[in-house]
């Protein structure tokens, strides 16, 4: 088939009806065609952060370091230091701006409560359920 419009001339095929469609076989093409990992789901939490949600899994600290007010670096202690092989009760998870996962805690099971960032504790995957706010 061919069109000609305003002296331009263009010449379609058809297509197949089970043909599907072209990719680029770069590797940033196809990352940048993809939806953005990022949703109003998961963007951190600042500091001062207490969420409400109480579910399964605990950690355990893996060196001596202190619990948070928020999921980042940059929020303020809320504990003494813990000691490495310190047992936290495990609330839930949050990402922080930089995508990185950290874990609501409680020490004992019981107050204080605060956040510890996923590395810096093992057994953290029993954590599952994500905060809510």
């Amino acid at each position: 088939m061919s069109l000609t419009v305003a002296g331009l001339s263009v010449i379609a095929s058809p297509a197949a009806a089970n043909a599907s469609p072209v990719r680029s076989e770069n590797a940033s093409s196809i990352v940048a065609d993809e939806p953005p990992n990022r949703t109003p789901a998961n963007i951190s939490r600042s500091c001062e952060s207490e969420p409400y949600t109480n579910g399964p899994g605990g950690a355990t600290v893996e060196k001596a370091i202190w619990l948070r007010d928020g999921p980042g670096q940059g929020c303020n202690s809320v504990t003494a230091t813990l000691r490495k092989g310190t047992r936290l009760g495990g609330w839930c998870y949050d990402y922080s701006n930089a995508g990185n996962i950290w874990y609501y805690v409680s020490v004992g099971g019981a107050a204080p409560h605060g956040w510890i960032y996923s590395g810096n504790v093992s057994d953290g995957h029993t954590i599952t359920y994500r905060c809510q706010y």
